[in-house]
């Protein structure tokens, strides 16, 4: 309904990080971490972004879960753009969008843009079945935080690329069977 309803301009323009709440808001979303871990997930993801900053040469826009703290989020991704409540015309004008785990990812795909999933072993077994579930199922590129190998340019294009081509099985799972019509 959003594709038909709304006219966004698609654009390739930022790195776009979707960030999860890992501190999370309840009982069921809280990670059992501590302030280190939590601080060493921040970092992590950070380090990852500043390097595709520098070899896509592109900005890095961060795009907080709507219950988490804009202002904290702030201070942990000092170097970049933050914002709240913006997601959807941010995954639009994305070149790339990386992320943990999020349904918002969706619009992503459908747009066949390039997508980066991360992993990070200190998130614990229950965020890596989420995480595993976009590489499985419809292909996207993962990359573990804690791999030693840095990845190259080319190498995350090239990998970028062939995740595309399993996109369309989502594609056709979310398709309209009456296309420009809302609701069906």
């Amino acid at each position: 309904d959003e594709f038909v309803s709304k006219v966004y301009d698609i654009q390739e323009k930022d790195i776009v990080f979707l960030e999860t709440n890992i501190i999370g808001t309840d009982d069921n979303e809280t990670l059992d971490l501590n302030e280190k871990e939590i601080k060493q997930i921040y970092s992590m993801s950070e380090s990852f972004l500043k390097y595709l900053s520098d070899i896509f040469k592109k900005k890095v826009t961060v795009c907080i879960h709507p219950s988490t703290n804009l202002e904290y989020m702030k201070k942990v991704y000092k170097h970049f753009n933050v914002t709240q409540f913006q997601t959807r015309e941010k995954i639009y004008s994305s070149f790339i969008t990386v992320f943990y785990e999020t349904s918002a990812i969706v619009d992503a795909l459908i747009l066949k843009k390039n997508l980066i999933v991360l992993e990070n072993k200190l998130m614990g077994k229950t965020w890596s079945q989420y995480i595993n579930v976009y590489p499985k199922k419809y292909g996207v590129f993962k990359y573990d935080l804690f791999s030693k190998k840095k990845i190259t340019k080319a190498e995350l294009i090239e990998a970028m690329e062939k995740s595309k081509e399993n996109f369309d099985k989502l594609i056709m799972n979310y398709n309209n069977v009456k296309p420009n019509t809302n609701g069906v």
